[in-house]
C-alpha cells in the first residue's frame, strides 16, 4: 500500500483550512475502542492495563495523523494526559508500523475504518 493511500492530506495550499471529511476526535475514540473490543468510558479511565495503553495510543496516532488538532487538543478527551503522552503513543504506534508483530492487524483496521467512515459521508 502506498503512504498517499493510507495518510491522506487534509490541509489544502492555505495551511489554516482544513478539508470537512476530518473526523471528529471523538469519532477517533470510538474506532480506537472498537477496534480493541473495549468501550469509550474505558478508554478515558486512568487505567494502565496494557490493552487500554495500546488503545489510547491508537487513538493518538489516528487523532494526529487524520486531523488538525493540537497535542494538547488530542489530549484533552481522554482526561488528563498531556502532549507528551500524545507524542509518546503516536510514535509507539508508528514504530509498530515498521514491523511485523500481533498489534499491527489492529492498527490497520482501526485505518481502514476512518476511511470508510469517511467515504460514507
Amino acid at each position: 500500500m502506498i503512504l498517499t493511500e493510507i495518510v491522506p492530506m487534509y490541509v489544502t495550499s492555505d495551511v489554516y483550512k482544513v478539508h470537512n471529511d476530518m473526523p471528529t476526535l471523538e469519532k477517533l475514540i470510538q474506532i480506537a475502542a472498537e477496534c480493541n473490543g473495549l468501550e469509550v468510558l474505558e478508554l478515558k479511565q486512568r487505567r494502565r492495563y496494557n490493552v487500554l495503553v495500546r488503545a489510547r495510543h491508537l487513538y493518538y496516532y489516528l487523532a494526529w495523523t487524520y486531523t488538525h488538532y493540537s497535542l494538547r487538543e488530542i489530549a484533552e478527551p481522554l482526561n488528563g494526559y498531556d502532549h507528551t503522552t500524545v507524542i509518546h503513543g503516536r510514535d509507539a504506534i508508528r514504530d509498530s508500523l515498521s514491523y511485523p508483530n500481533t498489534f499491527r492487524p489492529v492498527i490497520e483496521q482501526a485505518i481502514r475504518l476512518v476511511h470508510s467512515k469517511q467515504k460514507r459521508k
